[in-house]
This record gives structure tokens, C-alpha cells and sequence, in this order.
């Protein structure tokens, strides 16, 4: 459904620039009385009493005033959209769909709050992921070295404690190789993010 902030941003004079759309409004809000007592005054049952022209000029006042605030209310529309699509993330977790095309200042912030919380929400979920990955790789040879060195204490055969010691070196060994790949991986990935992907790098990407 478009809005007025959609449709004021579809004039080229105003559409790379939030507070023209402001200014814009507020002017004709200002000159609005003016207009309606130009339209007046050429109509022939216009009366030029004192008492009427000052009525027709409150009334015309208190109008545009409330038009005025209407309209300017109607253009925080981004601002609100911006601040619901935060707090649904915040609470339920849910990605916003949040309009993208928009070229002033707002829809520069509706552009970059979606893509940060589209970003974040990856992070998130990778975060998960390496938790999951470690907490399964690092408790598996914990519980393997446990059950071996328990055989170790209690067996006196030398060639059964001499197995489950080389057991127990190439579990460590294995899942040493694990944690240095993920740790390499983490290490290539912050690096990624800090020289390739940075604040408002996707917007520069996108012209």
C-alpha cells in the first residue's frame, strides 16, 4: 500500500532527501491559509467584513495546522517501520522484509537495519553451529581418554597399556587436527569479515 513517504519519493527534488520531504510538507502546510483566502477572495460571495475575514483566516489556520501535523506524522512512517521490524527481531526472533529501494537518509536506515539483521541472524546461527560442532568433537575424546585411562589404572598387561596409550595419542592427535582447522577457520572468517565486509559495504557493492 503505498505511502506518502512512497509517493514523495517518487518526485526526483525530493527523493534522495528526508528532510526535503519534511520542508516540503511544512511549506505547504504554511502557505495553505494563504491559498484558501487567494480562493476565496475571487469568489463573488466572498463578504470582506473584518468579522468574516478573520474567521476564514483562523479556520484556514487551524486546518493547515492539523493537515500539517497529519502529514508530518505520516512521514516518520520509515522510522516506525524501522523501530517494529527491530523489536520483532528482538523478540521473536522474526527477519524483517523491510522496503530496500528508497534513496534518502530513512531509507538508507531501513536498508542498512535490514541487512544487519539479516547478518547478525547468520551469525547467530553459524555461532550455533561451531558450538554444537565443539561440544560434540571436544566431549568424545574426553569420554574415550576416561575409559582408557581407566583400563590403563587397572590393566597390568604392558602390551594392552602400551595399545591404549597409542590409542589414546592418536585421539589427541585427531581431534587436535579437528580444533586447528576450526580455530584456522574462525581466524579466516573474522579476518573475511573484517577486511571484506564491512558497515555499508553491501550499499557500495550495490551502485
Amino acid at each position: 500500500m503505498p505511502t506518502l513517504y512512497s509517493r514523495l519519493s517518487g518526485i526526483r527534488y525530493l527523493n534522495k532527501h528526508y528532510s526535503r520531504k519534511f520542508l516540503f510538507v511544512a511549506f505547504l502546510g504554511i502557505h495553505t491559509p494563504l491559498i484558501i483566502i487567494s480562493l476565496l477572495s475571487i469568489t463573488d460571495t466572498f463578504n470582506f467584513n473584518k468579522k468574516y475575514v478573520l474567521l476564514a483566516i483562523l479556520t484556514a489556520t487551524l486546518l493547515a495546522s492539523a493537515l500539517t501535523l497529519y502529514f508530518l506524522n505520516k512521514l516518520l512512517w520509515p522510522l516506525r517501520e524501522a523501530k517494529n521490524a527491530l523489536t520483532k527481531y528482538v523478540s521473536d526472533k522474526e527477519i524483517p522484509q523491510l522496503p530496500v529501494q528508497f534513496e534518502d537518509e530513512a531509507g538508507v536506515l531501513l536498508r542498512e537495519l535490514q541487512y544487519t539483521i539479516e547478518h547478525l541472524d547468520y551469525l547467530i546461527e553459524e555461532k550455533k553451529d561451531i558450538v554444537n560442532l565443539l561440544s560434540n568433537d571436544i566431549r568424545q575424546p574426553f569420554e574415550q581418554f576416561m575409559s582408557l585411562s581407566t583400563l590403563i589404572y587397572q590393566d597390568t598387561d604392558k602390551e594392552n597399556i602400551r595399545q591404549n596409550a597409542l590409542k589414546i595419542k592418536d585421539i589427541s592427535v585427531k581431534y587436535l587436527l579437528t580444533l586447528n582447522d576450526v580455530l584456522k577457520y574462525l581466524k579466516a572468517n573474522d579476518a573475511q569479515k573484517r577486511t571484506g565486509i564491512t558497515y555499508g559495504s553491501h550499499l557500495k557493492s550495490e551502485k
